[in-house]
């Protein structure tokens, strides 16, 4: 439900392996100079309306959450942009 509230529109699912394929349907994150793969090399926003990420979601505990980001080819997303997708969803966890 955090993606759906928070400008992802869900590709597909994989319940095995706990992941959400998704693309960004918000805003673009701040100046976005340059297409997705810059950004993500370069420390630049990769919050880029129609961005694909792989989401991956496991519970850690009762109120605790793991959460791996990465790209559609499933190399694991720079640090920034990570933090960056858990930032977007954080607020509507539960």
């Amino acid at each position: 439900m955090a993606l759906l509230h928070n400008h992802y529109v869900v590709q597909s699912r994989n319940k095995a392996k706990r992941f959400y394929q998704v693309v960004y349907t918000g805003k673009n994150q701040g100046a976005a100079s340059g297409n997705f793969v810059s950004n993500y090399m370069n420390g630049g926003p990769v919050l880029i309306h129609g961005a694909r990420f792989r989401i991956y979601v496991k519970r850690a505990g009762k109120q605790d959450f793991w959460i791996q980001v990465q790209t559609p080819m499933g190399l694991p997303l720079a640090a920034h942009g990570a933090r960056q997708v858990l930032k977007s969803i954080q607020p509507t966890l539960k």
